[in-house]
């Protein structure tokens, strides 16, 4: 009667734990499957954001360039109307000049007097001219100083722009690696090295250590996924900063893959990476679909 009641106590404990692994994985690949694709979208916005933001750069530095140059055409015209005014002048003078001395020849008045109302009449013409140079030189300042407004408008937006852009690139970290040299099995408390980088940007994994060393400070987004062999299960933890923060069991089986997630604060310099759980002497992990993947959410 013993005998037979450790039978069906072991028959029950061994359907118990079959039962619990099958839910463990489709709760871990169900949750992988959404935390990818919230992954992807983040990237894909990132992606847009910074395809936007450069062709808004663009947009302003072309349309500072399209009124640099009508400003400039404006500052050649005014210029080149100031040249002909003052040559218009100078012959209206020199003709002017022409016809006092021929009236003051013909009418023989006397040197002094022709002398004096020579020099009223040069008198007037010249401020005359000032006046006129006056007003034109007043209007290419007008045009120059607004010119020189907008060149600084637009010179504010650019460099706004760009320190938009700058504060988008400079807070983006996000790498994605997978496992493909293969092994026996694994011991327990041993650190998974995902040896090939699928993506990365900002640094921080290595894909000799396995280990993602935070470049900055900030919450995390983590999903790793494993594969379990024939020859037994496996059984992982994502460690924060020596710390469990998620747990990962699949099953004994040559298809069987699952995984889990973790949202955390992360200090800069905070190291995370996943390793075999304790709990036995050897997992069995196999390569190409166990992954690691990490993104800075906020």
């Amino acid at each position: 009667m013993s005998i037979f009641l450790n039978i069906s106590i072991g028959l029950f404990l061994s359907w118990f734990c079959q039962r619990r692994s099958v839910e463990a994985e489709l709760s871990a690949n169900g949750v992988y499957e959404l935390l990818s694709t919230r992954i992807d979208n983040v990237i894909r916005e990132n992606n847009n954001l910074k395809s936007e933001l450069k062709e808004t750069k663009a947009d302003l530095q072309k349309q500072l360039k399209t009124e640099a140059k009508l400003l400039r055409k404006i500052l050649d015209d005014e210029n080149a109307h100031m040249k002909e005014t003052r040559m218009t002048f100078e012959q209206k003078f020199k003709s002017f000049q022409l016809e006092i001395l021929n009236d003051l020849n013909s009418m023989n008045i006397s040197r002094q007097t022709s002398v004096s109302k020579l020099e009223n009449s040069i008198s007037k013409q010249n401020m005359a001219v000032i006046t006129m140079l006056q007003a034109v030189e007043n209007k290419l300042r007008s045009v120059s100083t607004k010119q020189d407004r907008q060149e600084g408008t637009f010179s504010g937006q650019i460099s706004a722009l760009s320190r938009r852009i700058s504060v988008e690139e400079a807070r983006k970290v996000a790498f994605s690696a997978r496992l493909t040299k293969k092994q026996s099995y694994y011991g327990k408390d041993e650190r998974i090295v995902f040896d090939e980088v699928k993506y990365s940007y900002g640094g921080g994994y290595s894909s000799s250590t396995g280990i993602f060393t935070a470049p900055k400070s900030g919450t995390y987004l983590f999903t790793y996924n494993i594969e379990s062999t024939s020859s037994g299960m496996a059984h992982v933890s994502l460690m924060i900063d020596s710390r469990v923060t998620t747990q990962a069991l699949v099953g004994k089986g040559p298809d069987y893959n699952g995984g889990n997630s973790a949202i955390a604060y992360v200090w800069k310099g905070e190291k995370v990476w996943v390793e075999t759980a304790s709990f036995q002497d050897m997992y069995y992990i196999g390569p190409y679909r166990t992954t690691f993947n990490g993104i800075l959410i906020d």
